[in-house]
């Protein structure tokens, strides 16, 4: 056969054999992976491609908010009987890979959305429960979020009257609920209640010996139940305790709280503060005296943070300094180092512990008490919101989005409380990071 004029029969053979040659040749070169170059237009976007080998081009929106992450409540409990609890994170600006989720301060479940299923309340009060999310993606992650569900009270007992006949009281005196205490105040009487003594407490920074006692007027008390920063700690009319040094730059303050008794009723409790010392001074330079003592609060709550920490990221609580109250100021002072610029960002974080939903106004400053939000947009350094959330980096050029501090140069974080009703305690948990490389 003449392969340049095949017969008629033998085409169809010569066809497919030439073909075949033809995939052969193809899947040989399909397996030579050329390098390749693309160009993309998105005039919205400032993009950043992942390391491989799996690529993806993250589409950052100029202008876009400052990555975070909430939690949204899908299904909670509306009665007592308790029930599902259904919540998912929703981050903006943020491509989260995990997420890591803790209930009541202990590890809970993964992934962006969770369930839960909360007892029956049988009591007279809420019982709450509090989540936490960490979102994470890679080897970073944002400061946490939280979020309080509640179980609401039982159906409260009919109202019931009652009168008592007492000649020797000119008055009486009920306690608040859900156990009410009904006191009598006799003629000519002072109004029932106890006192604490400070009868020895630290005066340096070396901690050492506490010795409180009790003191009742126009009460008989028969039991004396004592608590130390809000945990059962000893009985009887006097205690003593000792405390450890203290090597911060600020003082560490205990609470210890007494309740009289007499018979099964008590007096509502009273509670003292108890502080030991700082034991090294951090230099005022740049904003006045500390403590700091905000104009027209009833109480400035001062944190002093050591900028490198024994733990890294840490936490504190409000409840810890005296609490936050409605109209409190809270002010926590960074302490750069002299020298130095970070690698990437830190952060230091509030958020509601324990106190419900309150809005919050946060500054950055170089002086305390300072609430000036001219430099929201331009320098990063004022926030609302229930919670507020704070790049840090010291050095460099300024970053969208992240506070820039100089070394040397102390910066104070005050806070204040915007909707938190008189009288009320609107505690934070405050999360700090320290900017890698410093």
């Amino acid at each position: 056969m003449n392969p340049l004029n095949p017969s008629l029969s033998a085409r169809p053979l010569f066809i497919f054999s030439f073909g075949i040659a033809l995939l052969l040749v193809a899947a040989m070169y399909s397996s030579r992976v050329h390098a390749a170059s693309f160009t993309v237009d998105v005039p919205d976007c400032t993009g950043s491609v992942s390391g491989g080998p799996t690529y993806t081009l993250a589409c950052a929106k100029s202008g876009g908010a400052t990555p975070g992450c909430s939690i949204s409540l899908n299904q909670v409990p509306t009665t007592s009987a308790g029930g599902t609890v259904s919540l998912s994170a929703n981050c903006s600006n943020y491509s989260a890979t995990a997420f890591y989720w803790a209930k009541n301060g202990g590890p809970f479940s993964t992934g962006p959305s969770i369930i839960d299923t909360l007892p029956a309340n049988s009591s007279s009060l809420p019982v709450s429960y509090v989540f936490e999310l960490n979102p994470c993606s890679a080897t970073s992650c944002l400061p946490s979020t939280l979020v309080t569900v509640s179980v609401p009270a039982a159906t409260s007992a009919p109202n019931t009257s009652f009168t008592l006949d007492v000649p020797d009281c000119t008055s009486f005196q009920l306690s608040s609920g859900p156990n009410y205490t009904l006191t009598c105040v006799k003629s000519g009487g002072t109004t029932p209640g106890c006192s604490i003594s400070l009868d020895h407490v630290p005066t340096t920074s070396a901690g050492g010996p506490v010795s409180l006692s009790a003191n009742c007027s126009n009460y008989n008390a028969t039991a004396f139940y004592w608590a130390k920063n809000g945990s059962p700690f000893k009985t009887g009319p006097s205690i003593s305790d000792t405390l450890p040094a203290n090597s911060g730059t600020s003082p560490i303050s205990y609470s210890y709280e007494v309740n009289a008794c007499s018979g099964s009723s008590c007096l509502p409790g009273t509670s003292v503060t108890v502080s030991v010392a700082a034991g090294t001074t951090v230099p005022n330079v740049g904003g006045g005296a500390w403590p700091p003592s905000c104009s027209g609060f009833s109480k400035t709550v001062a944190i002093d943070l050591l900028w490198n920490q024994a733990s890294d990221p840490i936490r504190l609580y409000t409840n810890n300094y005296g609490g936050f109250g409605a109209n409190d100021a809270m002010v926590i002072r960074l302490n750069p180092p002299a020298s130095g610029a970070s690698s990437i960002d830190g952060y230091i974080s509030a958020g509601e512990y324990g106190g419900g939903s309150v809005q919050r106004l946060a500054v950055i400053s170089t002086s305390p008490c300072d609430f000036d939000t001219s430099g929201a947009t331009t320098v990063w350094n004022a926030q609302g919101g229930t919670s507020v959330n704070f790049g840090l980096q010291l050095g460099g050029a300024q970053k969208t989005y992240s506070f820039l501090m100089q070394p040397g140069t102390p910066y104070y974080v005050n806070v204040k409380n915007t909707t938190c009703s008189g009288g009320a305690q609107c505690n934070m948990s405050i999360d700090y990071h320290k900017p890698p490389g410093t």
